[in-house]
């Protein structure tokens, strides 16, 4: 027990040294309005999102309805309708359904950006990459190579002063030999090896097969962690769980490279338990939290379903949409966020 509190005192020194205030990078409104100035990386929640803020560090923001005209160094932005006209100096992460980058965004370098529709009205300093059903990139100037996978792309006037890829069947609008340096039509422009269909099916398969026996051994076997997961309700939980989520997913590999190289000698052991234990997380994350929304779900339409069975259509379910391009990706990363939010309140209880 005194090495125990030895080793947190260790630790809250260390993250006092590098000054991480988990109060303050975040910020969570229904209806965000921000117009402040961070001076450092920030993380914001919000149903409808109005930024106009100056942000000197990472922007990652998530909402439905976000505008966005402030300034930042990176920004990683997901929803369901993003309008961006953001000055960033770096690079742009932008996923939801609907994306239009308007005449009033400077974007310093590279641009990446996944929805159904794509519209692009700035110029473009970097390379661009785009996953899409409809791209409309008429009229603008990009400097670097560009990477297109989608159903319609309009390039009218577009000048692209690098290489330009895109797939084989993409319906092609306004293309000419001065478009760009050289034209790739690809229909492996995201792969790096192709599978078949049969394939990608029982992999699939195999995945969830995995993950239901995995999950369903662990419940019978520790009763009580099945117990308090039956305890937890998801809509009380899932705001105070991702903002701790995301404080474990960053703080563990900091904590645990800077053990290794600082004081290898000493803690090589408890660095390479931490990795490991990081790395189950994330492994067994998605059943756990596929069971835990199934149970809501069930809940909230007053379905009676036996526990484990629960478990089987829980899991099933969340696999396949996880399989989907946009939203898939999101809820992946909303299940890993929040498993890493429930284990720092397990160590918080252990702690108490």
């Amino acid at each position: 027990m005194k090495k125990g509190k030895i080793f947190l005192a260790f630790i809250l020194c260390l993250l006092f040294s590098i000054n991480v205030n988990a109060q303050s990078i975040f910020v969570t409104d229904e209806d965000l309005i921000d117009s402040k100035t961070y001076n450092q990386s920030m993380f914001r929640f919000g149903n409808n999102v109005d930024s106009s803020a100056r942000i000197d560090g990472l922007n990652v923001t998530f909402g439905n309805d976000i505008k966005s005209n402030g300034k930042s160094d990176y920004a990683i932005y997901f929803g369901n309708i993003i309008n961006f006209n953001e000055t960033v100096e770096k690079d742009v992460f932008l996923f939801a359904s609907n994306i239009n980058v308007g005449s009033d965004a400077k974007l310093g370098r590279d641009a990446y950006l996944f929805a159904s529709n794509v519209k692009v009205n700035s110029n473009i300093n970097g390379n661009l990459r785009i996953g899409a059903e409809e791209v409309d990139l008429s009229g603008i100037v990009i400097k670097g190579n560009v990477s297109i996978y989608a159903d319609e792309v309009n390039l009218t006037d577009t000048k692209i002063t690098g290489n330009l890829k895109i797939t084989e069947d993409a319906k092609v609008i306004g293309a000419t030999d001065s478009t760009a340096l050289t034209i790739t039509e690809t229909d492996k422009l995201f792969k790096q090896e192709e599978k078949t269909i049969e394939s990608k099916v029982f992999d699939t398969l195999m995945i969830i097969v995995r993950a239901i026996i995995l999950a369903s051994i662990i419940l019978y076997v520790f009763p009580k962690v099945k117990k308090y997961l039956d305890k937890l309700e998801l809509d009380k939980t899932v705001k105070d769980y991702f903002k701790k989520g995301i404080l474990l997913l960053f703080l563990v590999p900091i904590i645990s490279l800077v053990l290794l190289i600082l004081f290898a000698n000493l803690f090589i052991g408890i660095s390479l338990l931490l990795i490991s234990l990081y790395i189950v997380a994330l492994f067994i994350a998605k059943p756990f939290v596929s069971y835990i929304l199934g149970r809501y779900v069930f809940k909230k339409f007053d379905i009676k379903i036996n526990d484990y069975l629960a478990l089987v259509l829980s899991i099933v379910g969340v696999y396949l949409v996880c399989l989907l391009p946009v939203i898939g990706s999101l809820l992946s990363f909303f299940i890993v966020i929040y498993f890493l939010g429930l284990c720092y309140t397990l160590l918080e209880k252990l702690k108490k």
